[in-house]
């Protein structure tokens, strides 16, 4: 039932469908299939959004680490300019 959006007022997922559909056409072996194929496709996005994150968490620790470093070299040039 491809318009069916609710069932006893519960909406019905993509998941759901495409579990019912994979039924539809190969029985249980092939909803089994279905299901372990969405895990790994969740797994595979689940570490890719890990990855990305652990880059985006590196690449700000290096710019604040550079980021101090200009600052402390800018007050070092400062005193310098004040002693002189």
């Amino acid at each position: 039932m491809p318009n069916l959006y609710y069932l006893d007022e519960r909406p019905i997922f993509d998941f759901e469908r495409m579990l019912a559909d994979a039924f539809n056409r190969g029985g249980k072996e092939e909803e089994e299939r279905v299901r372990k194929d969405y895990a790994e496709t969740q797994k595979q996005k689940t570490k890719q959004i890990t990855e990305r994150g652990g880059k985006l968490t590196e690449e700000g620790k290096l710019k604040r680490k550079e980021a101090f470093k200009k600052m402390m070299a800018d007050l070092k040039d400062s005193k310098t300019d004040l002693i002189t």
